[in-house]
């Protein structure tokens, strides 16, 4: 009888010791399985939250990390031997014929031969009794699609609260056949828009930006500042307005800020609107430039880009063009924190392609933004993300052998003593 016990009592134990082992097999499993679903995740977190948010930026996404990892190695190095045409000092052809109107001695490469299909009337700021002076003055320029009425009217519908003599807004367009028409009525009503006969196209973008800097430069000369947006953007307009006029006068001169990109990599993959061929561009870097969507330059600054424009090559991604421009007057772009779109208190922020979450500020591409840069700038180094998933399986496996081996050893001793084994 006794030997039956003892019998029962070792199978029972061994039964006991299986589960136990099972169990630590299983969850161990479970933590190790969870860890690389986790670490999976941190590689594709922004491919994830741009599905989430915005096919476009999907798209942008992909379309970086091809470029990056499908670079060819036979572009030349921009850090090394930078040059493009024309391969003249226009930085100081500029200067002299802005101090001594001495025309530049060289056939233009960038021609710009479109004509204006609409106008506003010329800047005509009437400030009255006003406080401000035209050192203050600000003419505001949204890059806008032609189709995009709907975006347009939530713009207007957002600014019609803002009573400011000191401020110009005008649209940028391109031509539309089909939509044209209705852009002369447009026109007709609000006295808003500029317009130049090449086609409205992604990539004419820099025709559209070249348009807007020589309308001002010819209608708008008195300006002090010159605020480029895209119509996608929620600007706080009489924000804008106090930031800018809070410059001292000694400093309102050589201004281009914005969101800075110092290192921008050229889209090499043909199948993205943002593609830009060696022949186009033959370097493996942009020279830093400012994001197109919201930035500002001061009149001088919108002068000697107006006077070099046609004489440094066109690539067709706008705002990298105005970094070369840039580069090559020797400008300094910078980064100025009110106008990047994940910054909660920017004064203009990327906002939506829909109008009626523009009107309502509702800018699920500003979260977007936000999301993506928090996920880029985690402190934590990530090559120890890896060595973090390891570790945290190790704990796993060590609470699983804490939490159910030593009740169970302790539970085997106890009835080891009681029986006397």
């Amino acid at each position: 009888m006794a030997s039956c016990r003892t019998y029962g009592l070792r199978h029972w134990k061994r039964q006991l010791f299986q589960i136990m082992l099972y169990a630590v097999v299983i969850l161990g499993v479970f933590g190790l399985l969870s860890q690389i679903i986790l670490l999976s995740s941190k590689f594709r977190i922004i491919s994830l939250l741009t599905n989430a948010y915005d096919n476009d930026n999907l798209e942008l996404s992909n379309a970086t990390e091809r470029t990056i990892n499908n670079q060819p190695k036979t572009f030349l190095s921009y850090k090394h031997n930078f040059s493009f045409p024309l391969d003249i000092d226009i930085a100081y052809l500029v200067n002299e014929k802005i101090q001594f109107n001495i025309s530049i001695p060289h056939e233009a490469i960038n021609p710009h031969p479109f004509r204006y299909m609409n106008l506003p009337q010329s800047c005509d700021f009437r400030f009255r009794k006003s406080f401000w002076t035209e050192n203050d003055t600000i003419l505001v320029l949204v890059k806008s699609s032609a189709s995009h009425y709907a975006l347009r009217a939530a713009i207007r519908s957002i600014w019609k609260t803002v009573d400011d003599p000191g401020i110009k807004k005008v649209f940028l367009l391109g031509y539309d056949g089909i939509n044209q028409s209705q852009i002369n009525e447009e026109s007709q009503n609000h006295g808003d828009i500029v317009q130049e006969d090449f086609k409205d196209a992604y990539r004419n973008n820099t025709f559209k930006t070249i348009m807007g800097y020589n309308w001002a430069i010819q209608f708008c000369s008195k300006v002090k500042f010159l605020f480029f947006m895209d119509d996608d953007y929620y600007l706080k307009l009489s924000d804008l307005a106090s930031y800018l006029r809070k410059i001292p006068e000694e400093n309102r001169h050589s201004i281009y800020i914005g969101s800075l990109s110092k290192a921008g990599v050229p889209y090499r993959d043909k199948n993205t609107r943002w593609y830009v061929s060696a022949e186009e561009y033959p370097f493996d870097l942009y020279p830093p430039y400012i994001g197109g969507g919201a930035y500002v330059v001061s009149y001088d600054v919108a002068l000697r880009f107006h006077l070099a424009f046609p004489f440094i090559k066109y690539i067709p991604i706008d705002d990298a063009y105005l970094g070369i421009v840039a580069r090559k007057l020797m400008i300094k772009p910078r980064r100025d924190i009110k106008f990047q779109s994940y910054y909660r208190g920017a004064i203009a922020k990327e906002c939506s392609h829909d109008a009626s979450e523009l009107v309502k500020q509702v800018c699920p591409l500003a979260r977007l933004g936000y999301n993506i840069y928090i996920h880029q700038n985690k402190k934590r180094p990530k090559n120890r993300t890896l060595l973090r998933s390891l570790l945290i399986t190790i704990g796993i496996l060590v609470a699983a052998l804490t939490f159910i081996a030593l009740p169970v050893f302790l539970h085997l001793y106890c009835e080891g003593i009681c029986t006397g084994n």
